[in-house]
């Protein structure tokens, strides 16, 4: 069996979320072009097309991204999952993920990702102390409540996801509270992500240093386990 994997940004790097922290901010402002808008009809029309030109009896997995993908709005997402529908072969198995903050999510999105099995990564930075301090909206509000309960529509609609945190060296200082949050919430599928020097490599008060890298994960999984 054939697999392909398409990584797509139909929101390019729009996002309603400031985070303190953010890569991709820092990569935007870097490019030309800083933000493409939203994907064209055209463009994800051509996208599905050759996607599903693999041969038949195939594996293709459609990741989506931002920015926040969420922005793309949901009618987008209802026209590609319904356009692969009627573009793919027979017997090609279908796979859908999608990265998001979560905020925009509810009962209509809940509905797509349970009918078409997306498996869906959200991000939250453990407790709401952290998660706050450093995810908030472009008005400069708190997202945590917002994003939990997200979580629990998930689960009311038998949605599979997991967690994506991002490693701060504030957080990398606090693992057993972020252990403890972790497993008070039942989350059991967690990514860690290291909060990393930007592009210029100017250092912050966020950047996670080696010596707090080694110490966070020495401690995570001694609890853990």
């Amino acid at each position: 069996m054939k697999n392909l994997s398409l990584l797509i940004k139909p929101a390019s790097s729009l996002c309603n979320f400031d985070c303190i922290y953010c890569f991709y901010h820092d990569v935007a402002q870097h490019r030309q072009v800083q933000n493409f808008g939203l994907m064209s009809d055209d463009v994800t029309t051509a996208l599905i097309r050759q996607a599903v030109a693999i041969d038949d009896n195939s594996l293709i997995t459609f990741a989506f991204q931002g920015g926040e993908p969420t922005l793309a709005g949901l009618d987008y997402f209802e026209g590609f999952t319904q356009q692969v529908s009627n573009m793919k072969k027979p017997n090609q198995i279908i796979h859908y993920s999608i990265q998001t903050n979560g905020y925009l999510i509810d009962q209509q999105w809940c509905k797509l990702f349970s009918e078409h099995r997306f498996l869906v990564g959200l991000s939250l930075d453990g407790f709401k102390e952290n998660h706050d301090q450093f995810r908030l909206t472009r008005q400069n509000q708190p997202t945590f409540d917002r994003v939990m309960e997200t979580t629990k529509l998930l689960r009311k609609n038998q949605i599979d996801f997991n967690i994506l945190t991002v490693l701060t060296s504030e957080l990398a200082r606090r693992p057993k509270e972020l252990y403890e949050f972790y497993k008070e919430n039942d989350f059991r599928y967690v990514q860690l992500i290291p909060c990393f020097l930007g592009l210029d490599q100017s250092d912050d008060l966020f950047t996670l240093k080696p010596i707090e890298f080694a110490y966070f994960y020495k401690e995570f999984y001694t609890v853990w386990h």
